[in-house]
Formats: structure tokens, sequence, C-alpha cells
């Protein structure tokens, strides 16, 4: 599957094996169970994290992910996002780094 994340306005394209997708889910799991006790959104500490919330720290994920250079995270939150928002075809982090305002376009 391909993804479109765009950072900074630039987009960046990732693909993402539909196997990594499937096959990730108690990775995904866990994660969400971290988030769930209580997670930092921006600057914002949200004591129940909501299922968007978690998409969006995902994102962020990713964004730290790109700047460095590490493939194998930038995958897997690009894998725990397509899990979680059917589909979806691009993330659009807002320039200001606020993640709360992170756009996710499905189609």
């Amino acid at each position: 599957m391909q993804l479109n994340i765009f950072i900074d306005g630039r987009q960046h394209p990732i693909f993402v094996d539909d196997a990594l997708v499937t096959e990730s889910e108690e990775f995904f799991s866990k994660m969400e169970e971290d988030v769930s006790k209580g997670w930092q959104v921006g600057r914002e500490w949200i004591e129940q994290p909501t299922a968007e919330n978690c998409c969006q720290v995902a994102a962020d994920r990713m964004v730290t992910a790109f700047e460095h250079d590490n493939q194998a995270m930038y995958s897997m939150m690009g894998a725990y996002l397509l899990s979680r928002k059917p589909g979806l075809v691009s993330v659009i982090i807002p320039p200001d780094g606020e993640i709360q305002e992170t756009e996710f376009v499905v189609e």
C-alpha cells in the first residue's frame, strides 16, 4: 500500500507491505496500551487518549523516524495508521509541529 506523508509541505510517499499491516497487530496493541495510560500530545497532556490521539502519536513518531532516517519505525508507524484508518491515503503533518492538527485524508 502507498501512503503519502506531507512533512513541511513536501510529499514523502511510503510503501507499506500489506503483510506488515496485518502481522504487526501485537505491536500495535502494545503501543495503544502504552498510550492509553496518558500521553503528551503536543503541548497538552491527555489523560485518556482517543483512537484519533493514538493516530496523531503515530504520525508524530513517523516524523521523528523520518528525521532520524529510521526506516523500520517509519514503516511500522505507516502500517499502524493504515491498520487503524481504512482507506487512508495521506497524512498531512502541520508545519508548526502541533500534532493535534495532523490531518488524515481518507478516500
